[in-house]
């Protein structure tokens, strides 16, 4: 019985490397050999170990598909889908959960050759593909005077407004997903259609936030908005002062009435303190510390953060500046070496005795485990009244989010491959996040979720969600050959 089942999964085995196989020629053949990067060349090494989660470098496609087209996005799904193989579509990597950018033996679509953009200023709108990073979109549009609203750091890509978006704008432009105006989807059977608020409209609102599973977006038209000098960058504190910054944090929150103002605030505690002499803060001790970023949209925010700077800290690397320069400013975070898993939670902000709690108990959590990460972190990330206005005044998203404040927790593990204890730690992780939930009808972040977490079940649009699944992939190809959230 024990060899049947060994044979079982070998012959299971070996027909999915078949089925990628068939598809990589019959690619090949369509789209050009040079489109199709084959295991050991320099293109395919290089795709598949670029992930901010190393743990999906581990995992090796049959071949890397580089469209630099919608009609070769199109052409390649075709043939994936004819061939019955597995799949999974990449831009920068940065999601954390495995698979939903890898690919064991399945075809790897990798876009990062598509980098297309265009600024209209009649329409004032912005059209780019997939392909690039924020950073990059960002200076591309600084010469029109304009930005487009994405990512709070540089090396993360566009794949990030699928899962919502969460911007040093969001206050004044809501979620990176409600500035979409058009969108270009190849749909799990290779069809190219047009989603906006006045055609598919519905698949339109489920990619506002949710997600891969309903199909690959390969051109992106969103609102472009004005844009000067901005005021910000990260302060770094001892990590004894954690508490009354996250209070802080909670009364900005809640208070805050001006939408050009905007913080992150991060616990971090470090198993490697060396890493604060990378972006030049020479204190190799410290190994517990508290990073805010401050942003602001305007030539000086110095008032809207006197509350921050009044509190003793280590480095203040805040200054006027270029959106896209201070996007850059943690650039530092795009080196990783081992694993990555994020979890997220959600609570009100009325409370400052939880947010003291939750503290704790994370610091508490980081002591128990210490010697098993590299690094833990907790950000604070304030979703204001102001952000959900301006989500509802640009017809919602797939959140559908309840009336704010509240506040989005990210937790962070980050250990290296293979060492001992990771695995009881992550289980502890779990745990940990598990006993953080908050207030249940608030909507998980996808971005910060891990799968286990189905961030998608919480949001408010979920029945319309399900329904777009059946109409735009009825036979749940991509759920059943391309991993990503649940739907």
């Amino acid at each position: 019985m024990r060899g049947l089942t060994l044979l079982s999964v070998l012959a299971f085995a070996s027909g999915v490397v078949a089925q990628s196989n068939a598809a990589c020629d019959t690619i090949s053949k369509q789209l050009g050999a040079s489109k199709v990067q084959q295991p050991l060349s320099l293109a395919y090494t290089s795709t598949t170990n670029d992930y901010w989660n190393k743990q999906q470098a581990l995992n090796k496609p049959a071949c890397v598909v580089q469209p630099n087209s919608t009609a070769d996005v199109s052409a390649a799904v075709k043939a994936i889908r004819s061939s019955n193989a597995t799949m999974a579509v990449k831009a920068a990597g940065h999601n954390t959960n495995n698979f939903w950018s890898s690919t064991n033996g399945g075809v790897l679509l990798d876009l990062t050759k598509m980098t297309g953009k265009s600024f209209d200023a009649a329409a004032e709108t912005a059209t780019y593909q997939p392909g690039s990073e924020w950073g990059d979109l960002y200076e591309y549009y600084e010469q029109y005077n304009r930005t487009v609203v994405g990512g709070r750091l540089a090396f993360i890509g566009t794949g990030l407004a699928l899962g919502g978006g969460l911007s040093h704008l969001s206050q004044h432009y809501g979620l990176a997903c409600d500035n979409f105006r058009s969108l270009e989807v190849v749909l799990s059977n290779g069809t190219i259609v047009t989603a906006s608020p006045k055609v598919n409209s519905d698949l339109f609102l489920a990619l506002k936030g949710g997600g891969n599973q309903f199909g690959i977006v390969t051109s992106y038209t969103v609102a472009a908005h004005p844009i000067g000098n901005f005021w910000g960058g990260i302060i770094i504190y001892d990590g004894s002062h954690a508490a009354e910054l996250f209070e802080l944090g909670r009364q900005f929150n809640n208070n805050n009435k001006d939408p050009r103002a905007a913080i992150i605030i991060t616990q971090t505690h470090l198993g490697t303190p060396d890493l604060l002499q990378k972006i030049g803060i020479f204190i190799p001790a410290l190994d517990d510390i508290v990073i805010v970023f401050n942003v602001y949209d305007g030539p000086d925010g110095s008032k809207a953060f006197a509350d921050f700077t009044a509190i003793p800290h280590v480095a203040d690397l805040r200054s006027q500046q270029k959106y896209s320069t201070l996007t850059h400013q943690q650039d530092v975070g795009a080196v990783t070496t081992g694993g990555a898993s994020f979890r997220v939670a959600a609570h009100r902000s009325d409370n400052a005795t939880k947010v003291q709690e939750i503290l704790k108990t994370f610091d508490d959590f980081a002591s128990q485990v210490k010697g098993t990460y590299t690094l833990v972190s907790l950000d604070f990330q304030p979703v204001t009244v102001d952000l959900i206005k301006q989500s509802r005044a640009q017809g919602g998203n797939a959140l559908a989010s309840v009336d704010g404040p509240y506040f989005w927790l990210n937790f962070l593990f980050s250990w290296t491959l293979g060492a001992p204890g990771t695995d009881a730690a992550l289980a502890k992780f779990k745990t940990l996040v598990e006993e953080l939930q908050g207030d249940k009808d608030l909507p998980l972040f996808l971005n910060d979720s891990h799968e286990d977490q189905n961030a998608i079940s919480t949001y408010g649009a979920y029945d319309q969600l399900v329904a777009a699944k059946k109409k735009f992939d009825p036979d749940n190809f991509l759920g059943t050959h391309m991993t990503g959230p649940s739907v």
